[in-house]
C-alpha cells in the first residue's frame, strides 16, 4: 500500500502536529489530520482526543478547549 509522502507503511504514518500558529496553515493541518484519521481508521471516539493531542501550539489549544466546553 502506497499512502501520502511516499510512505508505504500505515505505521511510518506519523500523526501530523500543529505547534505555531504563525507558521502553519490551519487548514493544511486539518486536511492532514483527516487524511490521517482516515487511513488509521480511526474510531469516531478517538478522533477528539486525537485531535487534542495533534494541536500543541497553546493559543489553538486553548481556543480549542473553549469550542468543547
Amino acid at each position: 500500500m502506497v499512502v501520502p509522502n511516499g510512505r508505504n507503511d500505515l505505521n511510518e504514518l506519523s500523526l501530523p502536529k500543529f505547534s505555531n500558529s504563525a507558521k502553519q496553515v490551519i487548514t493544511n493541518f486539518l486536511m492532514e489530520l483527516d487524511e490521517y484519521v482516515a487511513l488509521r481508521k480511526t474510531s469516531n471516539e478517538l478522533k477528539l482526543p486525537l485531535c487534542f493531542r495533534a494541536i500543541e501550539d497553546p493559543f489553538a489549544k486553548e481556543w480549542l478547549q473553549s469550542m468543547i466546553l
